[in-house]
C-alpha cells in the first residue's frame, strides 16, 4: 500500500480570495486513477478545524474512498511538540508510527523538509495549486516512481 499525504489549501485550490473550494480535485482524481492501491492520509489543518469525517466528506466520492486517515490526532492536540510541529514533522511522525514504507506528499508548505526527502514531495505554488504549470507532470512522475 502506498500513502499519499494530502494537504488541501494551496493544493486542491489556490490560497487567497475568490477560491472555489477543492476546484482541482478532478486533477488529483485523474492522476490517481491508474493507481488503485494509493490511499490518502489527510495532512491538512481542515481536519483539526472541521473534523476528520466532515473534511473527508467535502472531497469528491472517488477521493473519499481512498482516505484512510489523517496526520492530525486529537490525542496530541495539547502536546508541545504537536503545537509547533511542521507539516513535514507531522507526516514523519505518521510514517514512523504506522511503519509506512511507500509514500508521497502533496503540500504547498515545504517548511522543514529535508533535502534527502524532497523526492517524496510535490510542492505546488500556494496561489495556483495543482493547476500550476508542471505540477501534474511532476505528480504523475512521482506516482509512477512509487508503483511496484
Amino acid at each position: 500500500m502506498t500513502i499519499l499525504f494530502l494537504d488541501l489549501d494551496g493544493v486542491l485550490h489556490p490560497v487567497g480570495g475568490g477560491v472555489v473550494p477543492l476546484e482541482y480535485a478532478p486533477i488529483l482524481e485523474a492522476a490517481l486513477e491508474p493507481y488503485p492501491a494509493v490511499h490518502i492520509v489527510l495532512s491538512s489543518s481542515w481536519v483539526e478545524v472541521f473534523g476528520f469525517d466532515d473534511t473527508r466528506a467535502m472531497l469528491p466520492p472517488a477521493l473519499q474512498k481512498r482516505v484512510v486517515g489523517s496526520t492530525y490526532d486529537p490525542a496530541y492536540k495539547h502536546q508541545q511538540w504537536w503545537l509547533t510541529a511542521s507539516r513535514y514533522e507531522a507526516i514523519a511522525h505518521y510514517v514512523e508510527r504506522y511503519c509506512v514504507k511507500s509514500w508521497l506528499a502533496i503540500d504547498d508548505d515545504d517548511d522543514g523538509w529535508p533535502a534527502e526527502l524532497r523526492h517524496k514531495l510535490v510542492c505546488p505554488p500556494k496561489h495556483v495549486g495543482l493547476a500550476a504549470a508542471g505540477m501534474q507532470a511532476e505528480l504523475a512522475y512521482k506516482l509512477r516512481s512509487l508503483a511496484p
